[in-house]
């Protein structure tokens, strides 16, 4: 006896790809992230309440002057970056720049964005990480002012991060020390040891790539 298969569909797929733009906009009027359609003429075409919240506008302010304007001078030019990348076709991801608030100072936003390949707009999301930064700013500062050396790792024990001392006792400055491997700055005999305790403790994702190199 042969049986009938049919093909199956994801439950709400149907109806969701039935709504009107009039029921998605409470998506769009709700959501916490910054959420916006900009034009490649350097305007917002539309902006979610987020926004406001975040920078203070209101929402014909950010609509009646180029967004360009928001934006702090030093980030002026990567961000213009940015939109001749998305007017050829390319996402953005994880960009960030710093828009003036209402209130004279900054906030550091991050946007993902991507490019309408049928016309001349952009949609964005984007979130609020000032707070993230600045977390971020006391950390290196902590780092760097530590007495001792400091090297930070990727879990293949990769440099990513060093404080002065480290360049003091590796001889080595900052930008020659990032990308470097921990193994190596240790002694050839003591090397593998390291590596399995840092393995252990770390759960690195290998030993030391090179452990016959001096």
């Amino acid at each position: 006896m042969k049986t009938r298969r049919t093909a199956s569909k994801k439950p709400g797929l149907d109806e969701a790809a039935g709504l009107s733009d009039q029921e998605l906009v409470p998506f769009f009027e709700l959501a916490l992230d910054l959420l916006c359609i900009a034009g490649t003429d350097g305007y917002f075409k539309r902006v979610n309440p987020a926004f406001e919240r975040t920078l203070g506008y209101s929402e014909a302010e950010l609509l009646g002057r180029p967004f360009l304007e928001f934006v702090h001078e030093d980030d002026q030019i990567c961000t213009m970056r940015e939109m001749e990348k998305l007017g050829s076709g390319q996402n953005t991801v994880f960009f960030s720049n710093r828009y003036r608030h209402r209130n004279g100072g900054y906030r550091w936003i991050e946007w993902n964005a991507a490019p309408d390949p049928k016309g001349a707009r952009i949609y964005a999301a984007a979130r609020d990480i000032t707070e993230r930064r600045r977390s971020e700013e006391r950390f290196r500062q902590v780092v760097s002012a530590a007495p001792n050396g400091i090297l930070m790792m990727t879990r293949r024990g990769e440099v990513v991060l060093s404080n002065p001392r480290a360049e003091v006792i590796t001889g080595l400055p900052s930008g020659e020390l990032k990308g470097r491997h921990l193994a190596d700055f240790l002694p050839r005999l003591e090397r593998k040891h390291v590596m399995q305790t840092m393995q252990s403790c770390l759960h690195l994702e290998s030993d030391d790539p090179r452990p016959n190199s001096e």
